[in-house]
């Protein structure tokens, strides 16, 4: 595919938005042939990603900003979303300490942790 983008798009700084398309339309493609082979799709929640597995979850990153959108009036609420943000993201920041230093410890402290 590279090869045939290259020769596509001989100039690599630009058409990057087409080539992009280009993959993404290949990969979702290339999906939806295997039968929806996975039953979850974690994605950006991008509208070509609905629907073409039974379920669709979003990354860290997209999922958190449903929480930053939402205006409590009661200062009580208030409080509980920004702990739920901070805790998100504290969660978020260990995960990814996590991915450069796995442990089987850490894996047992995370899963437990995400369950509480």
């Amino acid at each position: 595919m590279d090869a045939l983008l290259s020769r596509l798009f001989p100039d690599p700084g630009k058409q990057k938005t087409n080539r992009h398309r280009i993959l993404e339309a290949c990969a979702l493609t290339a999906f939806c042939r295997q039968g929806r082979p996975f039953p979850i799709l974690i994605s950006d929640d991008a509208p070509q990603f609905k629907g073409i597995t039974e379920h669709l979850a979003l990354c860290w990153v997209h999922e958190g900003r449903h929480y930053k959108k939402l205006p409590p009036f009661m200062g009580n609420n208030r409080t509980q979303l920004a702990t739920v943000l901070s805790d998100f993201w504290d969660y978020y920041h260990c995960l990814l300490n996590y991915k450069e230093t796995p442990s089987p410890a850490e894996a047992a402290r995370l899963s437990d942790q995400f369950d509480t």
